[in-house]
């Protein structure tokens, strides 16, 4: 495709300002914007082995916990668990059902980026 003719008595803008050049303004934008942010998250979970996930997620919460709880049994009572149970993530010895992470996620600011930050 050429450069577009300029309209008689008006000035021609080309395509660095229009459709396709990757600075559109209005819905389209937003649209756009959308479907790079979609495409991002889907090569950030490409990105990341599940295996090595699961193997290191006991030291992700084990370290999340030591950071916002003072002991074992500030855990037990912050999550609704048995003192046995939360000594076990203090020393980071098992896994945490996904309800208890779900719930740390929902009431702790920033508790989703650290503990699911990539590999």
């Amino acid at each position: 495709m050429g450069q577009p003719k300029p309209i008689p008595g008006g000035q021609s803008f080309g395509f660095a300002s229009g459709a396709g050049s990757g600075h559109e303004i209005g819905p389209q934008a937003g649209l756009k914007s959308a479907h790079l942010a979609a495409i991002a998250r889907r090569k950030a979970r490409e990105a990341v082995d599940p295996e090595t996930c699961y193997a290191g997620f006991p030291d992700r919460w084990r370290a999340w916990l030591h950071a916002h709880y003072r002991s074992a049994r500030h855990v037990a009572q912050a999550f609704s668990v048995s003192e046995r149970a939360a000594q076990k993530w203090w020393d980071g010895v098992g896994g945490v059902n996904g309800g208890k992470v779900a719930y740390a996620v929902r009431t702790q600011p920033g508790a989703a980026q650290y503990l699911f930050a990539a590999e």
